[in-house]
């Protein structure tokens, strides 16, 4: 907290391993030459509030994707997350009652090529839900990490098995 973390020849903080969940909360990450966070969908509930974001080599929040299999929220955090490696699944895969993953309004999720988000992957009996409540002001975004982004180069929002319960509201897919 309250740190300045600047000038790494790659990430600012690499966070990995399941049930790591640090407080990063009123840091400057600048200068840094790759993404100024590298963190694990495993991570949550990483606690990011307050950061400020300038000058890294990549302007966006490194996220490596997986299985989602606990109640789960994603923080907008002023970047965009870049979700890489492979798709994030939501399902109750530890067991039948279903799981929740909420993204709070202003999160940008930019997925690599051939990726997504899987809401109870499958159609497997284990639910996966999605409350995606944005507001006007703060839409959630759901888009290709491309540069150019084009129709195919992500897998898109996939709603299997039962997800009745989910909510999308002010996104952009």
């Amino acid at each position: 907290q309250n740190s300045t973390i600047q000038s790494s020849s790659g990430y600012g903080i690499y966070v990995f391993g399941n049930g790591t969940q640090p407080v990063l909360q009123s840091n400057t990450f600048d200068s840094n030459e790759s993404h100024p966070l590298h963190l694990e969908i495993a991570n949550f509930p990483t606690l990011l509030s307050e950061n400020s974001y300038t000058n890294n080599g990549v302007q966006a929040i490194e996220l490596v994707g997986g299985n989602v299999d606990t109640d789960t929220t994603i923080v907008s955090d002023g970047l965009p997350y870049e979700v890489v490696t492979s798709s994030i699944r939501v399902n109750g895969s530890l067991s039948p009652t279903s799981v929740t993953l909420t993204l709070d309004p202003g999160v940008s999720l930019q997925f690599a090529d051939n990726l997504g988000l899987e809401l109870g992957p499958d159609g497997d009996s284990y639910p996966g839900v999605l409350i995606a409540q944005g507001t006007p002001e703060a839409p959630i975004t759901f888009t290709s990490k491309s540069v150019s982004p084009a129709p195919g180069q992500w897998t898109g929002v996939d709603f299997n098995g039962t997800t009745s319960a989910s909510t999308m509201d002010h996104c952009i897919i």
